[in-house]
């Protein structure tokens, strides 16, 4: 990763926990992409035989153990808080990145896709294992202030009643070739 770094301006490698990382977002995109596509290949081969996985993402290689990914850590996470006895009321899980589809698959194993404990998200209309799509990161800090609002609102106010904080726009179609995704964040009824 070094060498693929030093020969790719803008780029660096950044040693996490559990991975490495070539990371070129900030590099020229398409000399970038180039050297991430090359270096996905040099690694695979090498690490063939070995419990390594090699994954690509936006602007980045990673290399990890083939267990330790994104789905395993959410299901971990899920058992954890109901390790005391207790279930997990609500499970809200979002993502942009092609890494984040271990995520929805492992939760939608876990909870059950169709829980309506389970609440998943892709950023950007495109095929994935989440039951919902938002358009774009305005979308999902829309759909995160209604979520919070709904925890402070006066005793007595039904759920989805008075102003949204700009999610009355968000009305979705279901499209083919995205998966059967479909939403309206207009209500908290239509979220399920």
């Amino acid at each position: 990763m070094s060498v693929y770094a030093t020969r790719t301006h803008g780029a660096w490698v950044q040693t996490k926990g559990s991975s490495m990382v070539f990371n070129y977002s900030s590099a020229d995109p398409e000399f970038g992409a180039m050297q991430g596509k090359e270096l996905q290949t040099t690694l695979q081969h090498m690490f063939a035989d070995f419990p390594v996985t090699v994954r690509t993402g936006k602007g980045y290689v990673e290399a990890c153990h083939q267990d330790v990914n994104k789905g395993a850590m959410a299901v971990r996470m899920v058992e954890l808080l109901e390790a005391d006895g207790q279930a997990v009321d609500f499970v809200l899980c979002a993502g942009d990145d092609s890494t984040d589809e271990l995520m929805f698959s492992s939760l939608n194993e876990k909870l059950g896709k169709n829980s309506s404990k389970l609440f998943t998200v892709t950023i950007g209309r495109k095929p994935s294992e989440a039951t919902r799509y938002l358009d774009d990161y305005q979308e999902t800090v829309s759909l995160i202030e209604l979520l919070s609002s709904i925890g402070f609102r006066a005793p007595g106010m039904a759920l989805g009643g008075g102003s949204l904080g700009g999610m009355s726009s968000m009305t979705r179609k279901t499209k083919p070739g995205l998966g059967g995704m479909s939403s309206s964040c207009t209500d908290l009824t239509s979220l399920g």
